[in-house]
């Protein structure tokens, strides 16, 4: 039996497309989040009103993100951030990395995935 409840897609769904707003936003508004991971992840949080910050210590810096308990596992995992921006990006072809490394990188990683994947594992 199925441990999904009745709703449970509809609201996957529902997350997936506010989360592919915003994404899409953020990416079309800054050239930072099309090339870094961690800047789109960061934007997005603080787009979603958490409480983030970036705090500067001796070793360089740290990202401070509180989330109150109620919030907790509400808000898209990174890995949907990050899925959702390489659909627009290598899928949909529009907001693509504006560093040139940045893009070779994901090309050639998107290509080995498929060809491995193509191959089946053993």
């Amino acid at each position: 039996m199925n441990s999904l409840s009745v709703s449970e897609p509809v609201r996957t769904k529902k997350e997936l497309l506010s989360a592919y707003e915003l994404v899409e936003d953020i990416l079309s508004k800054s050239e930072r989040s099309r090339n870094c991971d961690n800047w789109l992840i960061f934007k997005f949080l603080q787009r979603s009103g958490q409480d983030i910050r970036v705090e500067k210590h001796n070793m360089g810096f740290s990202i401070v993100h509180r989330m109150p308990f109620d919030n907790f596992g509400k808000q898209p995992s990174r890995e949907t951030i990050t899925r959702v921006r390489r659909m627009i990006q290598m899928s949909e072809g529009r907001f693509l990395p504006t560093d040139i490394d940045v893009f070779d990188r994901r090309s050639s990683r998107s290509k080995s995935f498929k060809h491995f994947f193509k191959r089946g594992v053993a």
